[in-house]
């Protein structure tokens, strides 16, 4: 029941700072990954980079090369946009990884290549217990470099486990960036 509550309060927390003029991102993810026994196998992603616009709408689809080992990994993938008007941007994707004892690092380099973009998040969090809840608390950057200019952020981040779901979280960032200011939140369900 803890855990419902911190997911409200994350998701009512986004509705206050949006009202103070931060650009609100809901961001879901799918994610799958297929290994054998050796641990190297295929890795896929589903995304939806922002719910919340309307116009154009755009779902990020890629696969390709996964080495992994116990809990770390390393994805080397290629796919695109897929806009609703049937419009393709191929994008380049690497996504990684890494526990170290109570520590989550995730870092990520994506290309679009019609549009000569390069952006590079990365996400430590550190896992924490608070009561019965299993929480990640942490710091998020995003770099953004190329057409459209170059950007940069950095801020925390939360992450709370959804208790009906067995492999999924909802992670709550506020990035300070260069630009506009965002909340994010990041749906991922893997399976």
């Amino acid at each position: 029941m803890k855990t419902v509550f911190l997911v409200l309060f994350c998701t009512l927390w986004c509705s206050r700072a949006t009202a103070q003029g931060t650009d609100y991102q809901f961001r879901p993810l799918v994610h799958k990954q297929f290994t054998s026994e050796g641990g190297n196998g295929l890795g896929f992603w589903g995304i939806v980079p922002d719910a919340t616009q309307n116009k154009p709408s755009k779902i990020l689809l890629v696969g390709g090369l996964l080495f992994k080992e116990s809990e770390n990994w390393l994805e080397l993938m290629a796919g695109s946009f897929v806009k609703t008007d049937g419009a393709l941007e191929p994008a380049v994707n690497v996504r990684a990884s890494l526990r170290a004892s109570r520590f989550l690092v995730y870092a990520e380099a994506m290309y679009n290549l019609p549009k000569k973009r390069l952006i590079v998040p990365l996400a430590v969090t550190r896992r924490v217990s608070l009561g019965s809840v299993n929480l990640g608390l942490g710091l998020e950057s995003e770099t953004t470099i190329g057409n459209g200019g170059d950007s940069w952020g950095l801020g925390p981040r939360i992450v709370v486990p959804i208790p009906f779901l067995k492999k999924a979280s909802l992670a709550t960032v506020y990035q300070w960036q260069s630009r506009q200011p965002f909340v994010r939140q990041y749906l991922l369900v893997s399976f």
